[in-house]
């Protein structure tokens, strides 16, 4: 999405982000350069804020920040859905990718709606009503 300027979002602005996910599950805004403060102050315009208890920011910036970087171990190279395991999870994440390496370092996203709804009705049907837990015991903190 173009023509938005996410250091300083309105709440036209806001409630437009918010039909947008609703509408394609994932928004990409170009050409932003947002200090951690404006970053953290984009998310407060959505609601609060949670703080990942098993990944602090190292470099000891906003708490409700996560800074990953490869040297520190951050690395998820495997789908995965980013903190899953509280009672109520987060509707959303706001990532903003500072340094891409040569190799690697790609995100991608997937929609598990258009993934259930393309499984077999016997599949559907199995999976209906089943329950998972999540935890975060591969991190070595479980929550």
């Amino acid at each position: 999405m173009t023509g938005i300027g996410l250091g300083a979002v309105t709440n036209a602005d806001v409630a437009r982000i918010r039909e947008l996910l609703l509408e394609h599950l994932v928004c990409f805004f170009p050409d932003q350069h947002l200090t951690k403060e404006a970053h953290v102050a984009l998310g407060r315009a959505f609601g609060d804020l949670e703080v990942n208890p098993n990944l602090p920011n190292p470099e000891g910036g906003p708490r409700e920040m996560v800074e990953l970087r490869a040297s520190w171990g951050g690395i998820a190279d495997e789908w995965h859905t980013a903190v899953t395991f509280p009672p109520s999870p987060s509707v959303m994440s706001i990532m903003h990718m500072v340094t891409c390496p040569d190799l690697g370092g790609d995100t991608m996203w997937s929609n598990q709606y258009l993934a259930f709804e393309e499984l077999s009705p016997p599949m559907r049907d199995l999976l209906v009503g089943l329950t998972a837990i999540h935890d975060a015991s591969r991190t070595a903190n479980p929550t």
